[in-house]
């Protein structure tokens, strides 16, 4: 069955000119550079930033101008926003989708898998709903891409799943697109088959069983390559959020104990080797009864979590550290 899919370009994207020629499409965190002076591809483009247009739409605006020869470096194009993450996959009518997919991974490649009938489907124990910037979106940790439910059938059709349930009546020939949103959480995972017996697809998985829903997802959204989510120095409340400063003011009336401090050039020359503590390193369950020293204690923060120097930060990226 082929899939009524249409392509449309995230709503993030930035068409931007070229000053040598050709242009960039734009993102808050990257750009693709599109090598054409044609000003078809750019209507193209412009038709992906609106309301969207299937494969054979694009390939016609091309042909239908007369640029066949610009087909093949379009078509790559494509790809590429396609790999980028720039591209937004509309399940249904061009314009007025049931659903709208997004990958969130480099790792991601559509594939459907067929309804069968007779066969009896739910949703995945790994899936989600969430909110986010105004839309309801699904998502697993087992899945490369996302999937925008924009309408009360969309939404219908994964509250139906949340129990084993025959999706027999979708096979008609009258209900092409949310047959074509079913194949496509089945192909992602996001739902899943369960056998007579009342077990699903990934229970049976011996590497899926061992996983908690919260683990997994933990897991694939502190993965480079899993997510396509900002990481690093991204600074999300600068200017919302007074950063709490590098050392906290302790309050005058509050009483100090003063710690040991050892003598660190002395431990440098007696200490043992760091291979011969790593390899000697064990637990002990069994706990003595006499509690750890002042000594002892002012040695271990010391060594642990001392403050050993305060680095002086531009504005850009706000205070001491």
């Amino acid at each position: 069955m082929q899939h009524p899919y249409f392509y449309q370009l995230r709503s993030d994207v930035r068409l931007e000119d070229k000053p040598e020629g050709g242009f960039y499409l734009k993102v808050a965190v990257g750009q693709l550079e599109i090598n054409s002076r044609s000003e078809t591809v750019r209507a193209a483009i412009e038709r992906l930033q609106a309301q969207g247009a299937t494969e054979n739409e694009l390939i016609e605006m091309i042909q239908d101008a007369g640029e066949s020869p610009t087909l093949a470096m379009f078509l790559y194009s494509i790809e590429q926003m396609k790999r980028s993450g720039l591209m937004v996959w509309g399940i249904g009518p061009v314009g007025a989708p049931i659903a709208r997919m997004q990958s969130v991974s480099t790792l991601f490649r559509t594939e459907t898998k067929a309804l069968e009938a007779g066969v009896t489907y739910q949703l995945s124990r790994f899936a989600f709903l969430h909110s986010e910037g105004g839309h309801l979106m699904l998502e697993s940790g087992c899945a490369y891409a996302q999937l925008e439910m924009c309408s009360p059938e969309a939404i219908e059709l994964i509250g139906m799943l949340h129990a084993p349930t025959s999706l027999d009546n979708l096979l008609e020939p009258d209900r092409p697109h949310l047959r074509s949103l079913a194949e496509t959480l089945l192909g992602l995972g996001l739902i899943v088959t369960v056998n007579a017996e009342g077990i699903a697809e990934e229970d049976e998985d011996p590497a899926l069983q061992q996983w908690e829903f919260h683990d997994l997802l933990f897991h694939s959204r502190s993965r480079m390559g899993r997510h396509r989510n900002p990481s690093g120095a991204t600074y999300p409340y600068k200017g919302k959020i007074e950063p709490t400063p590098a050392i906290k003011e302790m309050p005058d009336d509050l009483e100090q104990i003063p710690l040991a401090r050892p003598d660190i050039e002395a431990l440098i020359q007696e200490d043992k080797p760091f291979t011969q503590v790593l390899e000697g390193r064990h637990s002990v369950r069994k706990y003595g009864t006499d509690p750890i020293t002042v000594q002892e204690l002012g040695e271990f923060l010391y060594r642990a979590c001392r403050l050993r120097d305060l680095h002086p930060v531009d504005n850009e990226r706000g205070q001491h550290y």
